[in-house]
């Protein structure tokens, strides 16, 4: 073994000389590279912060170079009337927007990683005035309106723990 921290959704290469391994590890909610030697006593070094779903990590040893595959999804929210129609694109940006609710009182609530971290956001039911509600730096998700639409619930995860329920006035 020559980790000893959790790694999760690791994929490897070695460096030219072979005197140490790149592993792509999740740090936060990022993948990213690292240098890790291997019989030295110097601890990993991040090479690069990556993004999302970092895969097929390979090294061009003769070039003193790494490759890899980085996917990006970018989900989205949209709206059609239950009559019929064009289906409009209500909530939307670089990165994953999902998870949504909508509440008595005309607000929607809905999961969005476009931070960095999955976080609860609200807005208006076209999608207008959009805002963050959320600042926990960790997983947040699932949110719910209450019958009344005032209140909101949601859970989050911080690593690899159990969920937390969160209640929240709007």
């Amino acid at each position: 073994q020559i980790t000893s921290r959790r790694v999760s959704g690791a994929d490897l290469a070695w460096v030219d000389d072979g005197k140490a391994i790149v592993p792509s590890w999740l740090s936060g909610s990022s993948d990213s590279l690292w240098l890790h030697p291997l019989n030295s006593a110097q601890p990993p070094r991040r090479l690069t912060e990556l993004g999302q779903e970092v895969t097929g990590v390979r090294s061009a040893l003769k070039q003193n170079r790494l490759v890899w595959v980085s996917a990006l999804d970018d989900s989205n929210i949209w709206s059609v009337p239950l009559s019929g129609g064009t289906p409009r694109r209500v909530i939307f940006s670089a990165i994953r927007d999902l998870d949504v609710t909508a509440s008595s009182q005309g607000l929607l609530a809905f999961r969005s990683d476009r931070t960095g971290t999955p976080e609860i956001w609200i807005s208006t039911k076209d999608g207008g005035s959009q805002k963050r509600v959320t600042n926990l730096n960790s997983r947040a998700g699932s949110p719910r309106w209450s019958p009344d639409g005032r209140r909101l619930v949601f859970d989050s995860r911080r690593g690899e723990g159990a969920s937390d329920i969160f209640v929240m006035d709007c």
